[in-house]
């Protein structure tokens, strides 16, 4: 199934599979919209009961600044606690691991890659 956002979440399309929701953002970047972003997704994966989400934002132009990686870190460790499992594909150029790392050192599953293949990957070993 398919789901286009409406509203503040026009730009991000939602398909669900079995195992995990895929998200894909289009937008351009304003730490508002991800962090709506967030509680949005949160919201999608509990009424559809599944816990492995991938965010693709290799759609989304700018690259996030760093104080805001941070903060957005520390927010998906709070919405998604350890029985969630968080992947974000990106550009390679964009990755620095640094969200990645304050989510999983507040006890959040996450991981940033620029390749699906990892993800999966990662996924079925945290299973």
């Amino acid at each position: 199934m398919e789901y286009r956002g409406h509203g503040n979440m026009k730009d991000v399309t939602c398909r669900l599979f079995p195992d995990c929701v895929l998200f894909r953002l289009s937008m351009h970047y304003s730490l508002d919209s991800l962090k709506r972003f967030i509680k949005f997704a949160k919201k999608i994966l509990d009424l559809n009961h599944l816990k492995n989400t991938i965010v693709d934002l290799r759609f989304m132009p700018e690259s996030i600044p760093v104080m805001d990686r941070y903060e957005l870190g520390v927010m998906i460790a709070e919405k998604f606690p350890f029985k969630y499992k968080l992947a974000v594909l990106a550009k390679r150029e964009f990755i620095t691991k640094f969200a990645e790392t304050v989510a999983v050192n507040r006890g959040a599953e996450m991981l940033v890659s620029h390749d699906l293949k990892e993800i999966r990957k990662w996924f079925k070993s945290k299973e």
